[in-house]
């Protein structure tokens, strides 16, 4: 169990860097965070909206 960025860092070698490998991982760690991003985006704006608002 590693922090994401320990985790694609340590698919790298000192001698060789599989950037596909990493590209996939980097893609596949931020999907689920765009995925809740668009479910929840109008409970967020209307949270940075209503943050803005005095009274």
């Amino acid at each position: 169990m590693y922090v994401l960025v320990v985790g694609l860092n340590s698919v790298k070698d000192m001698f060789f860097e599989n950037t596909p490998m990493i590209m996939a991982g980097v893609v596949l760690s931020t999907l689920p965070i765009i995925i809740f991003f668009f479910l929840f985006q109008r409970q967020y704006i209307e949270g940075i909206s209503n943050a803005g608002v005095k009274g």
